[in-house]
């Protein structure tokens, strides 16, 4: 599907937990914030430090769209975005005039994506178009595995993180981050289930409509 839709794995990921939040929350617009790699100049590559930036993806999503739809319009936010990549996440939290809120989180978005692919580099895997033969569920390819970690309170920074894995050669690791002072154990089983039964969906299903 990601060939065919000229996207790469972390995009269509990105589209799928989208449209998780969309049916889960009962919200239509909303702010997803991905880190990236700043070590997108040759003359950083061998730099030794920490060169990792914040973008805030902007989501509208309308129910009479289809997933392959929502596919695009989210590949194309993604790469506006990442025109952007230089500019620092706080530089544009001040510009903003936005205040942070209780508890230390900042106000441009409650949710968090991150994406793992280290066999392939960080900032290439958001850009270059990828297959996604991990999830084609067929032969000896991998299946992904979602999984889930409670953090304490103090230690989530966001309301739900996303995390995929595509690093292991062995197997598609999936996983939910959540504040645990706002999910409880069996409300995120749930919400795991239900991100798998939708992702499934996607795949199987790319014209139909986002309605529930």
């Amino acid at each position: 599907m990601c060939r065919k839709e000229n996207c790469t794995l972390f995009m269509l990921l990105h589209a799928v937990f989208s449209l998780f939040i969309y049916r889960r929350f009962n919200i239509s617009s909303f702010n997803i914030g991905i880190p990236v790699s700043g070590r997108n100049h040759p003359d950083i590559e061998g730099l030794i430090g920490f060169f990792v930036n914040t973008l805030v993806i902007g989501h509208s999503i309308d129910s009479s769209m289809s997933f392959r739809l929502l596919l695009e319009v989210v590949r194309q936010r993604i790469l506006q975005a990442f025109e952007h990549d230089e500019l620092p996440f706080d530089l544009l939290v001040r510009a903003l005039k936005v205040e942070r809120l209780p508890g230390g989180r900042q106000p441009l978005f409650r949710f968090m994506h991150v994406h793992h692919n280290y066999r392939h580099g960080h900032y290439q895997q958001h850009q270059k178009p990828a297959s996604i033969n991990s999830l084609e569920m067929s032969g000896d390819d991998k299946f992904p595995i979602m999984k889930r970690m409670d953090l304490p309170s103090t230690q989530a920074k966001f309301e739900l993180t996303f995390i995929s894995d595509d690093s292991s050669t062995e197997e598609f690791l999936l996983e939910f981050n959540y504040d645990r002072s706002l999910f409880q154990h069996d409300e995120v089983k749930e919400m795991k289930d239900s991100f798998m039964e939708i992702l499934l969906q996607a795949l199987v299903f790319p014209e139909k409509t986002l309605m529930i």
